[in-house]
């Protein structure tokens, strides 16, 4: 009888540590943990699987993704299953379905769909809404077939929406002391069933299809650091984070919530000319809202990862203070870690529906809406005046916004009438200066005339410069486990992580070694996240494994491309891996030179199966 279910052989073994170099040998697997790695293992298998000329290493670990909804109906969690991930930790930006009350479904997906670009079709085909609260949400995605190992944060946005309704939960700053020990309690309900934590998001470059604010941008520091109190009993989890803007400029038609009457106690102040500012939390520079996040960490004992840090062309200086952050933090104690997207970030778009302008305050409003509500509102007398005065005025700020700042970083990949063919693969500028117009009127009045279909792209503002990124890939206190996936689905291809990572910034750039970037891809995030049974090869740790080629490892299409295969055959833009021979999930191949065996050993994590008690 075979001593083993699977031997890997004859590879090159890299085991996610970062200390231990890497070294050939095999791989034996029973029960869906690693038996045994040695050079040359004597006993027999079930199944072998050939490693020649491989790399042997933990499979990735995803810590920034939407697959919440996508776990409904696609075990893996793709494109992160194609692409070499294992275990994703879900629930992240303060976004999810739990808890949720039946009448205020509606209400959670609305706060969603815009700001993650995720269809509301979609939503509301594929979410079956048989739970309330969030030990309900996570037993229904229990009894679901997984192809990826899924452990779940609890998002705050649902959170302060079932505890003070849907309109206060968006309007009032502070919870009353009721509201407040209930979402502690909420929380310490979730975390006895086995989350992982909770996320919530700050940045104020989103905002939902309405354009007010969501319940995360209003609530006040002093909510978050009871909850960040409550976690630390359990002694497992992190907390996400999304960082941004605090200047906030207030959609039109909205009151004034965050800056004028009715706010107490003064912790927010207004600027001028309807501008809020909050002086802790946001991106303006000062120390106020980065003491806030290390009090915060450290009284929750747990880490903390938030999103994001990168290079900026607008703003090259930004990426060194957030360094110097994360060193201060860790200093005094706070275990604060930044993700870094190490994928160039080329939406493709129409702005029929897109929100990646929301940087610039006077293009929210006009981007909200149906295909027809935003052509009704770009042809109403003043708006693109208004519109005009925020061209290069939030230079920095982030999101698609920066290109108004340089309009040659914007093209047109595809129009939608003959008569516009010749303008087909110019950029903005040219397109400007080819109609005489200000890049801004020339791009409007382009995609007005195929009624907001014309096909958008923009290059990369961020993570241009390669000397900035090789620093921010060795930083000891970032990582690049960033998909995004499950959310701009029709725009974005971040999933392709951790094969450009691997491919490109390792192999081809020589920027970090093999054995380093391992331990970014999957030994520092599973500590994150708290996975303590898996993200490094060990004995009697969890199967969790990839077997490459190094030297094939790449990306199956010249470019993105689209596919129908979300519910109601909506949909979305693909990219597939090519050179990795195995994906293992507890030991069971999952995908084999990158086709589905349909397989699914995945499980939901619970935290508490992480300490011991």
């Amino acid at each position: 009888m075979p001593e083993f279910d699977k031997i890997i052989r004859n590879g090159t073994i890299i085991d996610g540590t970062g200390a231990m170099p890497a070294f050939h040998g095999d791989v034996a697997i029973k029960n869906g943990k690693i038996a045994m790695i040695s050079g040359h293992i004597r006993g027999t298998a079930t199944e072998e699987l050939d490693a020649t000329g491989c790399i042997v290493a933990p499979g990735a670990v995803d810590l920034h993704n939407h697959y919440d909804l996508q776990l409904m109906w696609d075990p893996y969690a793709t494109m992160s299953g194609w692409h070499g991930v294992t275990s994703i930790a879900i629930g992240q930006c303060g976004f999810g379905f739990a808890p949720c009350k039946p009448e205020d479904r509606e209400a959670a997906m609305r706060l969603l769909t815009r700001i993650e670009a995720i269809p509301m079709k979609t939503m509301e085909l594929g979410l079956s809404w048989d739970w309330e609260s969030f030990p309900q949400w996570m037993d229904a995605l229990d009894k679901k077939p997984l192809g990826v190992n899924v452990g779940a944060l609890v998002p705050f946005n649902p959170l302060r929406l079932y505890v003070m309704g849907v309109e206060d939960s968006r309007e009032r700053v502070y919870a009353n002391d009721k509201e407040t020990k209930q979402m502690q309690g909420l929380i310490h309900e979730a975390m006895t069933a086995g989350a992982f934590g909770w996320s919530s998001m700050k940045t104020l470059l989103n905002r939902p299809d309405d354009g007010r604010f969501i319940p995360s941008q209003v609530a006040s520091n002093e909510e978050y650091l009871a909850l960040a109190n409550t976690m630390a009993e359990f002694g497992i989890g992190s907390i996400g984070w999304t960082r941004g803007q605090a200047e906030r400029p207030l959609p039109p038609g909205e009151a004034d919530l965050m800056g004028g009457a009715g706010i107490d106690g003064g912790a927010i102040e207004a600027g001028p000319t309807g501008i809020q500012f909050d002086p802790v939390e946001g991106d303006a520079r000062g120390e106020g809202r980065d003491n806030f996040l290390i009090e915060m960490t450290k009284a929750s004992g747990r880490p903390f990862q938030y999103g994001a840090v990168s290079y900026s062309e607008q703003d090259p200086e930004r990426h060194k203070e957030q360094m110097a952050f994360l060193e201060r933090a860790h200093k005094e104690g706070a275990s604060i870690f930044a993700q870094h997207s190490c994928v160039a970030v080329t939406p493709v778009f129409e702005l029929a529906d897109y929100n990646g302008f929301d940087a610039l305050p006077n293009w929210i409003d006009p981007f909200i809406g149906t295909p027809e509500e935003r052509m009704a509102k770009l042809n109403t007398p003043g708006v693109r005046d208004l519109m005009r005065s925020d061209v290069g005025a939030w230079a920095g700020i982030g999101g698609t916004g920066d290109v108004t700042s340089n309009w040659s970083k914007m093209r047109i990949v595809e129009v939608r009438k003959d008569s516009n063919l010749k303008y087909e693969g110019m950029n903005i500028a040219e397109l400007a200066e080819a109609t005489g117009q200000h890049p801004m009127d020339a791009m409007l009045d382009l995609a007005l005339d195929e009624d907001l279909r014309t096909e958008f792209s923009t290059d990369p503002t961020t993570g241009t410069n390669p000397e900035a990124v090789t620093e921010l890939l060795n930083h000891p206190y970032t990582h690049p486990c960033v998909s995004d996936g499950g959310a701009h689905v029709r725009y974005l291809t971040v999933g392709t992580w951790p094969v450009n990572f691997l491919a490109s910034w390792a192999r081809d750039k020589g920027a970090i070694s093999l054995e380093m970037a391992h331990y970014k891809l999957s030994g520092l995030p599973a500590w994150i996240a708290g996975f303590t049974d898996r993200g490094i090869l060990r004995e009697g740790l969890a199967a969790d494994l990839i077997v490459y080629d190094l030297e094939k490892l790449g990306l199956q299409y010249d470019g993105p491309v689209y596919d129908t295969d979300f519910p109601g055959g909506e949909k979305r833009i693909i990219q597939k891996a090519k050179g990795i021979r195995y994906t293992l999930v507890n030991g069971e191949v999952t995908f084999e030179d990158s086709v589905c065996t349909d397989a699914t050993p995945g499980k939901l994590l619970r935290s508490y199966d992480m300490v011991n008690r």
